[in-house]
C-alpha cells in the first residue's frame, strides 16, 4: 500500500485533490498522513511524500502563473524552483513544460480541475463559519424580516449554500435543446501590466458572444455576465439577476441545457466552468484548449470548438440539427468525468503513474 504525507494549506484550487486522497484513504487503498502547513491560498501548490522517499506536486494554477511576470520569466522560475521535486502533476499542462523542467523532475498533465464542498472535515474558520450558518439559515429563512436582512447581508444566502461533489454530477440526459452561457469580467486594471492585453481581450470576446448570442438564437439562449461594479459599467444591459448567477441556481441551469458554452480562462487556463459541464455530462462548444489533458479528450468527440462568432454559431446549429451527435458528446463526457475528473480516481492516476514509472509490478490494491 503506498504511504502518503501531504502538506495541508487551504486552498478552493485543491479541495479536488484533497478530497481525492481523503477518499482514496476511506477505501483503504493508500495510507495517508496529513501535516498542516501555512500556504498561500492564491498559490494552489501541494506537496506530497509518497513512500517517505519521493517529492510529487501537485500544481493547480491558472495557466504558468508561479510568479506576476511573463510567461518566459515564469519558465524560468519553474526551472529553477522545482530542481528537488521527482513528479510533478500540473492543471495547466504544455509540452513545452518539458523544455523547461529539471533533470531529475518529471512532469505530467494533471487534468481538469474544480472546487466544490469537501465531504472531509475542514479545520478553517470559514468553513466553520460556513457549516453554522448551513444548519441555521433554513430556520433563519422563514423570518418574515428576512427580505430586509438579505438586503443588507446578501453574502449570507451564497455562504448558506452547500454544494457537494454529488451536486455537480448528471447522467448523459438529454433535457433541453437550450444554449447556456454565463459568465463574468475582469477588470484589468486589478492585474499587473503584463496581464491587462489578455484580460481586455477575454472580456471583449465574452461580451461578444452573449451579444452575438442573445440576437441569434433569442428565447433558446439563457446568457448573461455576473452583476459587479465592473460589468456595469461596460456593460450594464449584460447583466443578470443575482439569484440566477448563485453557483446553486447555475448548476441545475446546466443541467437544464443540453448546450453549454465555454470561454478561455485568465492565462489561457481551462476554468471551472468548463470542468462543471463536464461534470454534467454536457455538450460543450468551447475556444481552442490550450493546454493539454489526461486520457483521450478530443475535440469533436468531447467538445466542439470556435475561434470566431460564425464558427460558434454553425456549431450551435449543427448540435441543434443533430441530436445523435449532442448524446454521443454527453457519453463521451460522462465517461471522461468517472475515468479522470472524479477526485478519488485523479488521484489515483497520477498514483498509478509513479508507480509504473518505478517499474514496480505490485498492485496498488494490495496492502
Amino acid at each position: 500500500m503506498i504511504e502518503c504525507k501531504l502538506y495541508y494549506f487551504y486552498s478552493p484550487h485543491l479541495i479536488q485533490i484533497y478530497e481525492g486522497f481523503y477518499r482514496l484513504a476511506k477505501k483503504r487503498l493508500i495510507k495517508l498522513k496529513i501535516e498542516k502547513i501555512k500556504g498561500d491560498p492564491q498559490k494552489p501548490i501541494l506537496e506530497v511524500i509518497i513512500d517517505n522517499k519521493y517529492k510529487v506536486i501537485y500544481d493547480t494554477l491558472d495557466g504558468f502563473n508561479w510568479i506576476e511576470a511573463s510567461v518566459e520569466e515564469n519558465l524560468e522560475f519553474f526551472k529553477k524552483r522545482f530542481v528537488n521535486v521527482d513528479y510533478y502533476f500540473k492543471r495547466s499542462f504544455s509540452k513545452i513544460l518539458y523544455k523547461y523542467a529539471p533533470s531529475n523532475c518529471k512532469i505530467y498533465p494533471l487534468g481538469l480541475n474544480f472546487s466544490f464542498d469537501p465531504s472531509y472535515f475542514v479545520l478553517e474558520w470559514k468553513y466553520l463559519v460556513k457549516n453554522i450558518v448551513q444548519k441555521v439559515w433554513p430556520i433563519f429563512y422563514k423570518i418574515q424580516s428576512i427580505s430586509i436582512i438579505k438586503n443588507k447581508f446578501p453574502k449570507l444566502g451564497y455562504i448558506s449554500e452547500k454544494l457537494l461533489l454529488e451536486n455537480f454530477e448528471f447522467p448523459p440526459i438529454s433535457t433541453q435543446n437550450k444554449v447556456l452561457f454565463i459568465t463574468r469580467l475582469f477588470d484589468p486594471m486589478k492585474f499587473p501590466l503584463c496581464y491587462r492585453e489578455e484580460v481586455e481581450k477575454l472580456n471583449e470576446t465574452r461580451i461578444l458572444i452573449i451579444r452575438s448570442c442573445k440576437k441569434e438564437l433569442k428565447n433558446i439562449f439563457t446568457g448573461g455576465l455576473y452583476e459587479d461594479e465592473y460589468s456595469l459599467k461596460v456593460a450594464k444591459n449584460l447583466t443578470i439577476s443575482r439569484n440566477i448567477t448563485r453557483r446553486s441556481n447555475f448548476v441545475k441551469l446546466i443541467k437544464l441545457h443540453n448546450i453549454c458554452i465555454s470561454t478561455t480562462g485568465l492565462h489561457k487556463s481551462i476554468g471551472w466552468k468548463f470542468v462543471e459541464y463536464v461534470a454534467a455530462s454536457r455538450a460543450i462548444i468551447t475556444e481552442p484548449l490550450f493546454y493539454q489533458l489526461p486520457g483521450n479528450f478530443k475535440v469533436d468527440k468531447n467538445y466542439l470548438e470556435f475561434r470566431n462568432i460564425d464558427e460558434l454559431l454553425e456549431n450551435i446549429y449543427t448540435l441543434l440539427r443533430d441530436q445523435g451527435k449532442i448524446k454521443d458528446i454527453m457519453r463521451a463526457n460522462f465517461y471522461y468525468y468517472n475515468m479522470y475528473v472524479k477526485p478519488e480516481n485523479l488521484v489515483l492516476n497520477t498514483l498509478l503513474k509513479i508507480k509504473n514509472f518505478l517499474g514496480k509490478n505490485d498492485n496498488i490494491y494490495s496492502g
